[in-house]
């Protein structure tokens, strides 16, 4: 795999593990001021922690709010809109082991941006968000790569107004404008337990099977 060091400034950024199976590194999924959709990567275990941009997808538009997910060997780039352009329902996929991108069908159920993305028992969940659907920010769709399927489902215990989701023990929270939720693999979303909800307040990551947040006072 080859990669170019670059100096870039990210207007929207969102980053995942992704376990390439001769080492562990982190992806930057980017848009930056020159205009596309890109790719980049950080090592934490070499020596020169610099970001570098690995191949690129020449058919992504420029878009924001898109949802980024990492299963196996495997990046998911989502949905997401532009100033032009209403949310979409594309899906594409790069396969870090080959260096090589392709298209994803199906395409979600649903054509959503600014949703909440977290991968669950080897499926992709994409929940809620913006959309031409009114009726989206309750909705969430699975996509299974196993079978290449996409289900639509909806539950009115999802919050609107999405701004942070983890995973842990077997379950996906979510925290909005209206409280939290979280789901199991069942798909029967409940409301969050206060003490949860009270101590959620900024940007959340699960270590070790231990939740941490970020509060800014």
């Amino acid at each position: 795999m080859c990669f170019k060091e670059m100096n870039f400034a990210i207007i929207e950024t969102s980053l995942t593990w992704l376990n390439l199976g001769f080492m562990h590194c982190v992806m930057n999924f980017a848009i930056d001021i020159s205009g596309g959709v890109f790719l980049h990567m950080l090592n934490p275990f070499s020596s020169r922690r610099s970001w570098k941009r690995i191949h690129e997808y020449p058919y992504i538009p420029m878009r924001e709010g898109m949802g980024f997910a990492a299963l196996g060997k495997r990046l998911f780039v989502l949905g997401g809109c532009g100033w032009l352009e209403d949310a979409t329902d594309e899906v594409y996929c790069s396969d870090a082991a080959i260096n090589t991108w392709f298209d994803v069908v199906p395409s979600l159920s649903t054509k959503r941006c600014y949703f909440a993305c977290e991968t669950l028992d080897g499926k992709i969940i994409a929940i809620g968000g913006l959309g031409l659907n009114p009726n989206a920010k309750r909705t969430w769709d699975i996509y299974d790569p196993l079978t290449r399927t996409c289900k639509s489902c909806s539950d009115v215990n999802i919050v609107p107004e999405i701004e942070d989701s983890f995973v842990m023990d077997g379950r996906i929270y979510i925290r909005g404008g209206g409280g939290g939720s979280s789901s199991a693999s069942s798909g029967i979303w409940e409301h969050m337990d206060d003490d949860m909800a009270s101590g959620w307040r900024g940007s959340a990551v699960v270590v070790a099977d231990e939740l941490y947040v970020l509060e800014l006072r």
